[in-house]
């Protein structure tokens, strides 16, 4: 070798005037061919997460790659996933970070995880150095000022004016983040059952782009409406057509009168499928039956029972983000647990009054369940993808009712 010759060592390039490889280079070249292969966008958005930037970590903790350099890796990322998913520039930057059970798209961010992940290797050398018997490495640790330079720097690592020491940190402050901003705002209580998310991460094939994407782009809160195209423009009319009210996307997919019947669909398609996979399970279901009480008919939505064991009274529901989910499974258990009920179930179960029991299917717009639910469907037999199926059916059919708000001229003449 020449002295200003480079070599390889450990993946990366050595010697006195080696260029470390291009890792732009790497990853635009691997981001492009993500984009033109003919894949899924959650196909796209696994390979991304668990093969093209994991490759890149060795590279970006081993050579000295600055600051400015991963902050445009994490821009050009950013850039790209918002061409796949077709999200708008305004997306808050924690949605794309934040974990999949927080309700971020689970991206790992380059320039705050990179620098942690250094400080964790140098700080495993220098105890490795106290506490082996390497008396060789004990004395480069402690004599090196270019090592001891770079341990005293990352020895405080800050994102956003926060210190972060571990990844976990790093997440939560994501977390926060997301949390605190005006797309964000509503998911506090949403990781509750984090297996229900899981689809956003796992490149299922089950689900059409089309679907992935209208679902992603209803869990993020970044459809148009009205209410999102007035934000910093005052006099920008935010008045939903047909009710006057404030179009916020909760609004079209909640209260709006336009999306009455198609909201009516997507509480009936959950009903069906819950009411379905408990036939499979060896139920006798009674889909809404009229039940006679003091406070008048009353028709949950499923009652299902095993004949002379058990019987159980189920009904769904879809509320908005700001409802507290837990209270809404409890309103529904004390709605319809009346004596009247139960009576007419323990007629049609033929099985001890101890083993007649109420609940609730209650998903907000967002694909969010509450959890007490969930301990009580998984009693009866149904499995966490089943659950996490009804997540992603609230999500594709709040799409659907966006979808059909865009398309419908009703109220668009009122005077």
């Amino acid at each position: 070798m020449k002295i200003f010759d480079a070599y390889r060592y450990l993946g990366t390039a050595a010697g006195i005037q080696a260029d470390p490889l291009n890792v732009n280079e790497r990853l635009r070249l691997g981001l492009d061919q993500l984009t033109s292969a003919p894949l899924k966008p959650q196909q796209r958005l696994f390979i991304l997460r668990v093969h093209l930037l994991p490759s890149l970590y060795h590279q970006l903790v081993l050579d000295s790659v600055n600051a400015s350099a991963v902050k445009w890796l994490d821009r050009a990322v950013r850039k790209k996933v918002r061409i796949w998913l077709r999200l708008p520039h305004d997306t808050p930057l924690p949605m794309f970070h934040a974990k999949v059970s927080d309700r971020g798209l689970g991206i790992p961010l380059l320039g705050a995880r990179v620098r942690v992940m250094k400080k964790d290797r140098l700080d495993n050398l220098f105890q490795r150095a106290e506490s082996g018997d390497d008396r060789v490495l004990h004395w480069y640790t402690l004599n090196s000022s270019l090592l001891q330079a770079e341990h005293g720097s990352l020895s405080v690592i800050k994102y956003k004016d926060t210190v972060v020491k571990t990844k976990t940190d790093l997440q939560k402050k994501l977390t926060l983040d997301l949390y605190n901003s005006l797309d964000g705002d509503g998911l506090k209580h949403q990781s509750d059952v984090p297996y229900v998310h899981s689809w956003v991460s796992d490149g299922t094939s089950l689900m059409s782009g089309r679907k992935f994407i209208g679902a992603c782009q209803t869990r993020c809160n970044t459809l148009y409406t009205k209410g999102q195209a007035s934000r910093g423009r005052p006099s920008h009319d935010s008045e939903c057509e047909t009710c006057g009210d404030y179009e916020s996307l909760g609004h079209v997919l909640q209260t709006c009168a336009r999306t009455y019947k198609v909201r009516g669909d997507r509480h009936d398609l959950i009903a069906m499928k819950l009411g379905a996979q408990l036939e499979t399970l060896g139920y006798e279901v009674r889909a809404e039956p009229p039940i006679r009480t003091t406070a008048g008919i009353r028709k949950p939505d499923i009652v299902a029972w095993l004949p002379g064991d058990s019987a159980v009274v189920v009904d769904v529901t879809v509320v908005s983000t700001g409802a507290e989910l837990v209270k809404c499974h409890v309103l529904k258990q004390q709605y319809y647990d009346t004596p009247e009920i139960r009576t007419w179930v323990l007629e049609k179960a033929e099985c001890d009054p101890g083993k007649v029991t109420f609940t609730a299917a209650v998903f907000n717009w967002r694909g969010a369940i509450a959890k007490p639910c969930t301990s009580d469907l998984l009693t009866l037999g149904l499995t966490r993808d089943f659950l996490k199926l009804l997540s992603v059916v609230t999500l594709e059919k709040g799409y659907d009712i966006w979808t059909f708000s865009r398309q419908s001229t009703l109220g668009k003449h009122r005077s």
